[in-house]
């Protein structure tokens, strides 16, 4: 989305939009493109993901000594405004490479502290609507 140093390209649920991430030296940060716009920095995170409205992409913001990741937490981002939003605030999991599941009905992430996979029901962090609930 902004040049060599972009990986992991994401297309958004309409067939329009790609995410991107971009590794900088201060921190990553997440591209958008719309077909036909011109690319958008999204700020400071890491491992996007669309979330399934299409509406919001999900990604981790984390803290690392350059050699492990110390802490991370999700955070939802609206791809209209750019309005970050933090999802969560954990002290013993570092929440990081969201994913949804097909029906959105689940989300999975890496604990970067464990190393674990772990699958909790979307609906524990996002409402109806998808806004973040808690």
């Amino acid at each position: 989305a902004a040049g060599p140093r972009c990986f992991y390209p994401r297309r958004g649920p309409d067939g329009s939009s790609v995410l991107g991430s971009e590794s900088r030296a201060g921190g990553g940060h997440i591209w958008l493109r719309k077909e036909g716009e011109t690319p958008v920095d999204r700020g400071q995170g890491y491992g996007p993901c669309w979330h399934p409205d299409g509406m919001r992409v999900l990604f981790s913001r984390i803290e690392h000594d350059a050699y492990r990741v110390l802490a991370a937490d999700l955070w939802s981002v609206e791809v209209a405004t750019g309005k970050a939003v933090r999802v969560t605030d954990s002290v013993d999991v570092a929440e990081t490479e969201p994913a949804f599941s097909l029906d959105g009905e689940q989300l999975a992430f890496i604990d970067a502290a464990s190393g674990e996979v772990r699958v909790v029901p979307s609906s524990a962090l996002f409402d109806r609507e998808g806004e973040v609930g808690r």
